[in-house]
């Protein structure tokens, strides 16, 4: 939950600078990376953990299958979501 709040000042940091202070983005985006994307990974970590612990009668192949097919539908929803959010940037 923390990690959800903590993109929200960083965002109004990320909008107020100006290009003389464009150092600064070299401080907010490692940490807005770090918040946004700390989520998804730590998501993907339980999901494949708990398959791991629960089906041990299962392949192994098939355990990793599954747990990529989760990472990759986790990377394909934030490519789909950087087209929905440049196509809203044109609306506006």
């Amino acid at each position: 939950m923390i990690a959800c709040l903590i993109p929200i000042p960083g965002l109004g940091i990320f909008r107020s600078i100006t290009p003389d202070v464009y150092w600064m983005f070299f401080i907010v985006i490692p940490i807005l990376g770090f918040a946004l994307g700390g989520g998804t990974a730590f998501i993907s970590a339980v999901v494949a953990a708990d398959l791991g612990q629960d089906q041990a009668d299962q392949p192994e192949e098939s355990k990793s299958t599954i747990a990529g097919i989760m990472d990759g539908a986790g990377g394909f929803g934030a490519g789909l979501g950087q087209i929905i959010i440049g196509g809203l940037q044109n609306i506006s």
